[in-house]
């Protein structure tokens, strides 16, 4: 090791750029033309390859090739030497850490690694997610909304419960006393005991305090309140009537359907409003109640697949009643026209089912795919008696009938209906149609009973009416009005103005005439005494 190591690294530290440069030299050697490659080792070199420089020291033997492996450390040795001698501090440090932990390790006195815990923190996102998952299954949901949120690991349906809770009594409370009964009297309830064991810090009321205490989340919630609360409403008697007959299975059960069919409201919703298809019975009302606490409000795909609702099972049973029914008629009479009425409505999701003869069971599952137009145009536009094109008659019991499936918005509104029902509100009876309009007799043209119609007056009894309030004016000795005039319902003529000539342009038109110095004035309310006089 270099003694004088740190002394030449303080010197080059402390020498500028001007001084590195004054004390080296460039050498640039050409290679020419003329020069023999093998007694010339520069002959096959360019000119930067043989660019030479000047040690520290100066003189002929101290010259630096460019392309010498030790370059840098013959053109600075000062800086190479403090490199090293860095390196070297960085080993020795190095070196004594190791030693450090392997002491440590066998001693069993080695820290280890702390992780730094994360704050327990409601997102943005992951609120709007909770809320609207929340009016999708409904109060009392937990672990159904738990599962279709996007929530962190952080959070259990104990905390999805207290942010709800805490949610429906913040939007409750801008509404009206009487707006949502059934939902605060399920909101106010005692909680359960995972939820109450929630820490302060970590979901519980601390953290819910600082949630809802935020300016912008309590605007987002007085905005959506009215909408999300009805929906939350609506759903809570349905919640209630479901968990006191024992839940999902239980609901389901075909001895325990007087918790929908004995109620009064709802055989009033039989009576006065439709059912969703033809073959719909109060099994199926019970299978789609359940189906949407189970799957979600709108979930009407899901709820139908789902076997234990029985949904598609009634489904099925009334196409095969349908294609057996119209079998046998069509064998006993094939002349006797249809009298079943065809639905207009479009149909959604599943459209059709044929027996085993429907084609693109992908392309059958969707609305307007040309497999379903075929089928409806095929069915619609058969003649009676299944006759062919060709004049040949066609076995009218091999036609298949097509059964709807309800569509979306009628599902939802019978839902609505029954929910309704089960909060005791009595379906009201469609308005009887409105007769038809009787148009009125023209009246022949000419004068009517009151008179011609003046032209650019109106009738005449805006004319006659004008006359008399013309002469009730007071009046002058020459016979003039005296002004002012009024006041008329707040208006009072103050000036008629003066009439312009015949050739003065701009005031006068086919219609109009406009007197120069015409004023008028009208009463308004004082602003800063309503019941005082009135100001012009």
């Amino acid at each position: 090791e270099d003694p004088d190591a740190d002394t030449k690294a303080t010197a080059w530290g402390a020498e500028g750029i001007d001084d590195i440069l004054a004390r080296s030299e460039r050498r640039v050697v050409e290679a020419s033309d003329n020069t023999d490659a093998e007694t010339d080792p520069n002959a096959n070199k360019s000119a930067f390859a043989t660019a030479t420089f000047a040690g520290a020291r100066g003189g002929e033997t101290d010259e630096i090739a460019l392309d010498d492996p030790e370059f840098w450390e013959k053109l600075m040795p000062e800086a190479a030497a403090a490199e090293r001698l860095r390196e070297q501090e960085v080993a020795a440090e190095e070196a004594t850490r190791l030693a450090e932990e392997k002491k440590a390790d066998a001693s069993g006195t080695r820290g280890r690694a702390v992780v730094e815990k994360r704050e327990f923190q409601w997102s943005w996102a992951e609120r709007k997610s909770v809320v609207d998952k929340l009016c999708v299954f409904g109060f009392g949901q937990w672990s159904a909304v738990h599962a279709a949120s996007k929530l962190d690991d952080d959070k259990t349906p104990a905390h999805v419960a207290a942010f709800c809770r805490r949610y429906v009594i913040t939007s409750a409370r801008t509404l009206g006393t009487d707006a949502c009964p059934f939902l605060l009297d399920a909101a106010c309830s005692a909680a359960e005991r995972d939820e109450l064991a929630i820490p302060q810090n970590e979901g519980g009321k601390v953290t819910l305090n600082a949630v809802f205490a935020e300016a912008l989340f309590t605007k987002h919630i007085v905005q959506r309140a009215h909408e999300e609360m009805s929906r939350l409403e609506l759903m809570q008697p349905l919640i209630n009537v479901v968990t006191n007959a024992g839940g999902h299975g239980a609901a389901l059960a075909p001895d325990n359907g007087g918790w929908l069919t004995e109620r009064c409201e709802v055989k009033n919703v039989e009576t006065h409003c439709e059912s969703p298809a033809p073959w719909w019975s109060s099994r199926d009302d019970r299978g789609l109640l359940v189906g949407t606490l189970r799957h979600g409000w709108g979930r009407w795909d899901a709820i139908l697949k789902d076997t234990e609702l029985g949904l598609e099972k009634s489904w099925e049973a009334a196409i095969s009643a349908a294609n057996g029914a119209a079998g046998t008629a069509g064998a006993a009479d094939a002349d006797a026209p249809s009298t079943a009425r065809r639905s207009k409505r479009r149909r959604s999701g599943s459209i059709e089912r044929a027996n085993s003869a429907s084609e693109g069971e992908g392309e059958s599952s969707k609305e307007n795919t040309p497999v379903n137009k075929h089928k409806r145009v095929k069915l619609a536009d058969s003649p009676p008696g299944g006759v062919k094109s060709d004049g040949a008659t066609e076995n009218p019991s091999k036609q298949t009938q097509a059964v709807e499936w309800p569509l979306n918005r009628v599902l939802s509104l019978r839902v609505r209906r029954l929910c309704a029902a089960l909060g005791g509100k009595l379906a009201v009876a469609p308005p009887s149609a409105k007769p038809p309009r009787v148009s009125k007799p023209k009246k022949a043209g000419g004068p009517g009973p009151k008179g011609p119609r003046a032209a650019a007056m109106g009738n005449m009894d805006k004319a006659e009416r004008a006359r008399l309030q013309n002469a009730t004016l007071p009046r002058n000795n020459k016979g003039n009005v005296v002004l002012p005039v009024g006041p008329t319902q707040g208006v009072t003529l103050l000036c008629l103005g003066t009439v312009q000539p015949p050739d003065a342009s701009g005031y006068h038109c086919a219609a109009y005439i406009l007197p120069v110095g015409y004023r008028t004035a009208r009463q308004y309310m004082r602003c800063d005494d309503p019941n005082g006089e009135r100001t012009r």
